[in-house]
């Protein structure tokens, strides 16, 4: 089969990388050792044997950190703790979570979990010059010439909100994020405390209680009883002290006094006063609907359409960019949902759920599901084994928790 791979000549073989095809997937490299490696996925074939007890792997380095559970070595320290390790990946995620020092992705080179820190060394990386521009992303491949970009994305992966808002509580990575969050969470409740009738012109009293939005606009901008300084002052609210130079802001402004929603989402009853909130409503309430339709799931993190296979998703869990993972607990964390796992096993059973797959079937019926524990119970069915056994009567059950009952109800013991 190995030969095969390399030599079958019905495979188009575009470059190096294409040296070794696999018969099976589309699986293809350059590298035998890689290619004898994959082999042994499709052929169950496991070489490698741990001399300590019945472990078998297709992996050599897996054997070697197998052993290493036997013999008790830990190659790998912390540079700043006394933590030892069998594998580097543990170690990085110790200092990630205990030290707060992070790594770069394209050199390996580590700093202190801080903006001003990461944004000094996105501009010194040995792998900038492949990428032909000024920043690259310390922690993923976005890549700009503007500082002020590279910083604003820096602090959506570090979790840095410097902004505050000093009304309320709202904090952002985004001055502009701030500025649209007082413009409309606490401007409209200051024209509602200084204007006693927002249906009035404040500055000619002129009412306005039955006019179209686009009637106010043009009031706001010649209203005569107005003084305008500058060309800030081009367009002045009617109800607060608002202006601006842009129509569509202030048309926007006026929305939030007149409480009108012109922009209504196609797949629901959601209206908005903005365009760009229905977008936002639709992508994140009906985008995942249709992908999932389509085959494809859209992960929360990131925003990456991913295909709707278990074994495909359980790798994305375990390494999206976007997911901040703080301890062990959060080796794998879920595309769609907080659940997060050290667990392979418990992420693939956690996965079938969500895909409804159920890879386990039943060999003497069509019963079908994802958990093993489901699976044992309901094969008792058939053999007819009960193997839970009331100590007070002669009363069997397959189901331990139908025994407790059993206990409860017969005997009155809790």
């Amino acid at each position: 089969m190995f030969l095969h791979c390399k030599q079958c000549e019905c495979i188009r073989r575009p470059d190096v990388s294409y040296n070794y095809v696999c018969y099976v997937c589309n699986y293809h490299t350059h590298n035998s050792s890689h290619m004898k490696r994959h082999l042994n996925i499709h052929t169950g074939e496991k070489p490698f044997k741990c001399y300590y007890c019945g472990y078998k792997t297709n992996q050599s380095t897996q054997l070697k950190v197998h052993i290493r559970k036997h013999t008790g070595e830990k190659p790998y320290t912390c540079n700043f703790c006394n933590y030892c390790s069998t594998t580097s990946s543990d170690i990085k995620r110790h200092i990630l979570a205990r030290h707060y020092i992070v790594f770069c992705k394209h050199c390996e080179f580590a700093c202190l979990r801080k903006t001003e820190m990461i944004v000094e060394h996105t501009r010194t990386c040995m792998c900038l010059a492949e990428h032909k521009t000024r920043f690259l992303c310390f922690f993923c491949s976005y890549s700009t010439d503007v500082c002020t970009n590279i910083r604003r994305h820096t602090r959506t992966h570090v979790g840095e909100k410097p902004f505050k808002c000093t009304l309320c509580a709202f904090l952002t990575n985004d001055p502009t994020s701030l500025k649209r969050h007082v413009l409309i969470k606490h401007t409209i409740f200051q024209a509602y405390q200084f204007v006693a009738d927002l249906t009035h012109c404040q500055y000619c009293s002129l009412d306005l209680t039955l006019l179209s939005a686009d009637f106010i606009l043009d009031h706001c901008k010649t209203c005569e009883s107005v003084l305008r300084p500058d060309k800030s002052y081009y367009y002045i609210c009617y109800a607060c002290s608002y202006h601006s130079y842009k129509k569509t802001e202030m048309m926007r402004h006026i929305r939030i006094h007149t409480g009108e929603k012109p922009f209504q989402c196609p797949h629901c009853d959601h209206k908005s006063s903005r365009k760009s909130s229905v977008q936002l409503h639709i992508q994140l309430k009906h985008s995942f609907r249709s992908l999932f339709l389509t085959g494809f799931v859209l992960c929360q993190y990131c925003g990456d359409a991913i295909t709707k296979n278990t074994s495909i998703l359980l790798g994305h869990c375990r390494s999206c960019e976007g997911v901040l993972r703080l301890d062990k607990s959060y080796y794998y964390v879920c595309y769609i949902c907080p659940y997060h796992t050290a667990l392979y096993s418990n992420m693939k059973r956690h996965i079938s759920a969500h895909c409804g797959d159920k890879f386990l079937k039943c060999s003497q019926c069509s019963y079908a599901c994802s958990n093993y524990t489901h699976m044992k119970r309901h094969s008792l069915k058939h053999s007819n084994a009960k193997p839970h056994k009331c100590s007070f009567c002669d009363f069997r059950s397959t189901r331990n928790d139908v025994l407790k009952i059993h206990l409860h109800k017969k005997h009155n013991i809790f």
